[in-house]
Protein backbone atom coordinates (compact mmCIF):
# COMPACT_ATOMS: atom_id res chain seq x y z
CA UNK A 1 0.00 0.00 0.00
CA UNK A 2 1.09 3.79 -0.72
CA UNK A 3 0.02 7.12 0.68
CA UNK A 4 -0.82 9.18 -2.53
CA UNK A 5 -1.67 13.12 -2.52
CA UNK A 6 -3.55 14.04 -5.78
CA UNK A 7 -3.11 17.53 -6.69
CA UNK A 8 -5.37 18.72 -9.39
CA UNK A 9 -5.19 21.22 -12.14
CA UNK A 10 -5.95 24.97 -13.17
CA UNK A 11 -9.71 25.85 -12.68
CA UNK A 12 -10.35 22.54 -10.91
CA UNK A 13 -10.61 20.64 -7.96
CA UNK A 14 -10.00 17.58 -6.05
CA UNK A 15 -13.22 16.62 -7.72
CA UNK A 16 -11.09 15.65 -10.62
CA UNK A 17 -9.53 12.86 -9.38
CA UNK A 18 -12.89 10.52 -8.15
CA UNK A 19 -12.41 8.04 -10.69
CA UNK A 20 -8.24 7.82 -10.23
CA UNK A 21 -8.96 7.78 -6.64
CA UNK A 22 -11.62 5.03 -6.85
CA UNK A 23 -9.00 3.20 -8.90
CA UNK A 24 -6.31 3.53 -6.73
CA UNK A 25 -8.33 2.57 -3.22
CA UNK A 26 -9.71 -0.22 -5.21
CA UNK A 27 -5.45 -1.25 -5.29
CA UNK A 28 -5.39 -0.68 -1.47
CA UNK A 29 -3.83 2.29 -1.30
CA UNK A 30 -4.65 5.39 1.11
CA UNK A 31 -5.83 8.58 -0.91
CA UNK A 32 -5.83 12.37 -0.53
CA UNK A 33 -7.24 14.57 -3.17
CA UNK A 34 -7.48 18.11 -1.68
CA UNK A 35 -9.16 21.33 -3.06
CA UNK A 36 -6.48 24.20 -3.44
CA UNK A 37 -7.83 28.10 -1.85
CA UNK A 38 -9.94 29.53 -4.20
CA UNK A 39 -10.74 26.67 -6.48
CA UNK A 40 -13.66 24.01 -6.22
CA UNK A 41 -15.55 23.32 -3.13
CA UNK A 42 -12.82 26.27 -1.15
CA UNK A 43 -13.79 28.76 -4.28
CA UNK A 44 -15.19 31.18 -1.74
CA UNK A 45 -11.81 31.31 0.30
CA UNK A 46 -9.58 32.95 -2.46
CA UNK A 47 -8.58 36.62 -2.05
CA UNK A 48 -6.46 38.25 -3.96
CA UNK A 49 -3.66 37.40 -2.21
CA UNK A 50 -4.48 33.62 -2.84
CA UNK A 51 -1.41 32.71 -5.49
CA UNK A 52 1.26 29.64 -5.73
CA UNK A 53 2.66 29.97 -2.16
CA UNK A 54 -1.06 29.42 -0.73
CA UNK A 55 -1.25 26.42 -3.18
CA UNK A 56 2.05 24.88 -1.73
CA UNK A 57 0.79 25.23 1.65
CA UNK A 58 -2.44 23.66 1.26
CA UNK A 59 -1.00 20.77 0.08
CA UNK A 60 2.26 20.96 2.65
CA UNK A 61 -0.48 21.49 5.77
CA UNK A 62 -2.34 18.70 4.34
CA UNK A 63 0.58 15.89 4.71
CA UNK A 64 2.14 17.81 7.81
CA UNK A 65 -1.49 17.49 9.69
CA UNK A 66 -2.54 14.00 8.67
CA UNK A 67 1.40 12.90 9.56
CA UNK A 68 1.68 11.40 6.27
CA UNK A 69 5.02 9.95 5.55
CA UNK A 70 6.66 8.40 2.38
CA UNK A 71 4.27 10.17 0.28
CA UNK A 72 4.04 9.57 -3.71
CA UNK A 73 3.02 13.16 -4.97
CA UNK A 74 0.76 13.55 -7.76
CA UNK A 75 0.57 16.79 -9.41
CA UNK A 76 -1.53 16.84 -12.89
CA UNK A 77 -0.66 19.99 -15.27
CA UNK A 78 -0.74 23.05 -13.09
CA UNK A 79 -0.17 20.59 -9.96
CA UNK A 80 2.88 19.89 -10.84
CA UNK A 81 4.35 23.45 -9.53
CA UNK A 82 2.68 22.73 -5.94
CA UNK A 83 4.15 19.29 -5.91
CA UNK A 84 7.45 20.25 -6.46
CA UNK A 85 7.11 23.48 -4.30
CA UNK A 86 6.07 20.66 -1.56
CA UNK A 87 9.01 18.59 -2.31
CA UNK A 88 11.03 21.85 -1.35
CA UNK A 89 9.36 22.25 1.35
CA UNK A 90 9.13 18.61 2.79
CA UNK A 91 11.25 16.04 0.94
CA UNK A 92 11.70 14.03 3.81
CA UNK A 93 7.94 13.24 3.80
CA UNK A 94 7.66 11.99 -0.04
CA UNK A 95 8.88 9.03 -1.39
CA UNK A 96 8.48 9.99 -5.09
CA UNK A 97 7.32 13.30 -7.22
CA UNK A 98 4.87 12.39 -10.06
CA UNK A 99 4.42 15.02 -12.35
CA UNK A 100 1.27 13.65 -14.41
CA UNK A 101 1.70 16.03 -17.80
CA UNK A 102 2.56 19.26 -16.26
CA UNK A 103 4.87 22.07 -17.07
CA UNK A 104 8.41 21.81 -15.70
CA UNK A 105 9.09 24.21 -12.57
CA UNK A 106 11.74 26.39 -12.71
CA UNK A 107 12.94 29.23 -9.25
CA UNK A 108 11.83 32.22 -10.43
CA UNK A 109 9.95 31.35 -13.34
CA UNK A 110 6.35 32.51 -13.37
CA UNK A 111 3.66 30.21 -14.61
CA UNK A 112 3.03 33.21 -17.08
CA UNK A 113 5.79 32.65 -18.76
CA UNK A 114 4.83 29.98 -20.17
CA UNK A 115 1.18 30.89 -22.02
CA UNK A 116 0.85 31.48 -25.07
CA UNK A 117 0.49 34.66 -26.14
CA UNK A 118 -1.69 34.73 -28.80
CA UNK A 119 -4.01 33.39 -26.07
CA UNK A 120 -7.14 35.81 -25.72
CA UNK A 121 -6.64 35.32 -21.85
CA UNK A 122 -2.63 36.39 -22.17
CA UNK A 123 -3.09 40.19 -21.16
CA UNK A 124 -5.46 38.77 -17.90
CA UNK A 125 -2.68 36.34 -17.15
CA UNK A 126 0.41 39.22 -16.96
CA UNK A 127 -2.25 41.34 -14.83
CA UNK A 128 -2.58 38.01 -12.42
CA UNK A 129 -6.38 38.57 -12.67
CA UNK A 130 -8.17 35.39 -12.46
CA UNK A 131 -8.91 33.89 -15.60
CA UNK A 132 -12.27 32.01 -16.44
CA UNK A 133 -12.30 28.24 -17.02
CA UNK A 134 -12.81 26.98 -20.72
CA UNK A 135 -16.44 26.17 -21.47
CA UNK A 136 -17.98 22.64 -22.54
CA UNK A 137 -17.48 23.66 -26.16
CA UNK A 138 -13.69 24.75 -25.65
CA UNK A 139 -13.21 21.33 -24.37
CA UNK A 140 -14.62 19.22 -26.96
CA UNK A 141 -11.15 18.27 -28.85
CA UNK A 142 -10.19 16.36 -25.43
CA UNK A 143 -13.44 15.06 -24.12
CA UNK A 144 -15.57 13.18 -26.69
CA UNK A 145 -18.98 12.87 -24.56
CA UNK A 146 -20.87 15.67 -24.08
CA UNK A 147 -22.80 14.66 -21.05
CA UNK A 148 -19.04 14.15 -19.55
CA UNK A 149 -18.24 17.94 -20.81
CA UNK A 150 -21.08 19.74 -19.49
CA UNK A 151 -20.27 17.87 -15.68
CA UNK A 152 -16.93 18.46 -16.10
CA UNK A 153 -17.61 22.77 -16.92
CA UNK A 154 -20.24 22.92 -14.24
CA UNK A 155 -17.50 22.54 -11.82
CA UNK A 156 -14.65 24.57 -12.91
CA UNK A 157 -14.15 27.78 -11.81
CA UNK A 158 -12.29 30.98 -12.04
CA UNK A 159 -8.16 30.47 -11.46
CA UNK A 160 -7.11 32.90 -9.01
CA UNK A 161 -4.61 35.28 -10.63
CA UNK A 162 -1.76 35.78 -8.44
CA UNK A 163 -0.86 31.94 -9.37
CA UNK A 164 -0.18 32.85 -12.64
CA UNK A 165 2.67 35.76 -11.86
CA UNK A 166 4.01 34.97 -8.66
CA UNK A 167 7.25 33.10 -9.25
CA UNK A 168 8.34 29.89 -8.38
CA UNK A 169 9.92 30.18 -4.69
CA UNK A 170 13.58 29.37 -4.32
CA UNK A 171 14.26 27.43 -1.52
CA UNK A 172 17.69 26.14 -1.99
CA UNK A 173 16.23 23.07 -4.76
CA UNK A 174 15.29 20.38 -1.98
CA UNK A 175 13.48 18.73 -3.99
CA UNK A 176 16.11 17.31 -6.25
CA UNK A 177 16.83 14.89 -3.43
CA UNK A 178 13.00 13.12 -4.04
CA UNK A 179 13.16 10.67 -7.00
CA UNK A 180 10.77 12.20 -9.51
CA UNK A 181 8.75 10.50 -12.31
CA UNK A 182 7.48 11.98 -15.04
CA UNK A 183 3.83 10.09 -16.75
CA UNK A 184 2.97 11.98 -20.58
CA UNK A 185 -0.24 11.75 -21.89
CA UNK A 186 1.56 11.21 -25.41
CA UNK A 187 -1.24 12.21 -27.35
CA UNK A 188 -0.63 15.26 -26.98
CA UNK A 189 2.15 15.76 -29.49
CA UNK A 190 3.02 19.83 -29.49
CA UNK A 191 6.06 21.39 -29.20
CA UNK A 192 6.07 22.00 -25.38
CA UNK A 193 5.44 18.31 -24.97
CA UNK A 194 7.86 17.33 -27.39
CA UNK A 195 10.52 19.74 -25.45
CA UNK A 196 9.88 18.59 -22.27
CA UNK A 197 10.59 15.01 -23.56
CA UNK A 198 13.55 15.56 -24.94
CA UNK A 199 14.54 16.95 -21.96
CA UNK A 200 13.74 14.41 -19.27
CA UNK A 201 13.91 11.20 -21.34
CA UNK A 202 18.12 11.01 -21.15
CA UNK A 203 17.99 13.10 -17.27
CA UNK A 204 18.56 9.92 -14.58
CA UNK A 205 17.52 11.84 -12.13
CA UNK A 206 13.59 11.35 -14.14
CA UNK A 207 12.10 8.40 -14.95
CA UNK A 208 9.80 8.79 -18.02
CA UNK A 209 6.66 6.84 -18.70
CA UNK A 210 3.71 7.12 -21.05
CA UNK A 211 0.27 6.64 -21.23
CA UNK A 212 -1.62 7.07 -24.86
CA UNK A 213 -4.43 9.55 -23.53
CA UNK A 214 -4.63 13.28 -24.07
CA UNK A 215 -4.12 15.93 -21.57
CA UNK A 216 -7.61 15.60 -19.79
CA UNK A 217 -7.08 11.95 -19.86
CA UNK A 218 -7.46 11.79 -16.09
CA UNK A 219 -11.25 12.52 -16.44
CA UNK A 220 -11.85 10.26 -19.15
CA UNK A 221 -9.79 7.19 -18.52
CA UNK A 222 -9.32 7.43 -15.20
CA UNK A 223 -9.14 3.47 -14.92
CA UNK A 224 -5.52 3.70 -17.16
CA UNK A 225 -4.43 6.93 -15.10
CA UNK A 226 -4.77 4.61 -11.90
CA UNK A 227 -3.67 2.06 -13.24
CA UNK A 228 -0.02 4.00 -14.55
CA UNK A 229 0.46 5.35 -10.88
CA UNK A 230 -0.17 2.40 -9.23
CA UNK A 231 2.35 0.64 -11.34
CA UNK A 232 4.77 3.59 -10.65
CA UNK A 233 4.16 3.11 -6.88
CA UNK A 234 4.98 -0.34 -6.77
CA UNK A 235 8.20 0.12 -8.96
Amino acid sequence: MSVFVLIHGAWGGGWQWRGVGHGLWASGHEVYAPTLTGLGDRSHLGTASTGLTTHIDDVASLIWFEDLRDVVLVGWSYGAAIAEGVADVMPDRLRMVVNLDGDLSVEGRAKAESWDADDPDWPKVQQGIPVSPPTADEMADNLDDAELRHWVAERLRPHPGRAWIEPFPSRGGRRASVPHVLVECSLRQDDKFKAKHEQLVSDPTWVVREVPLNHLGLLYDPVTIATALDDVARD
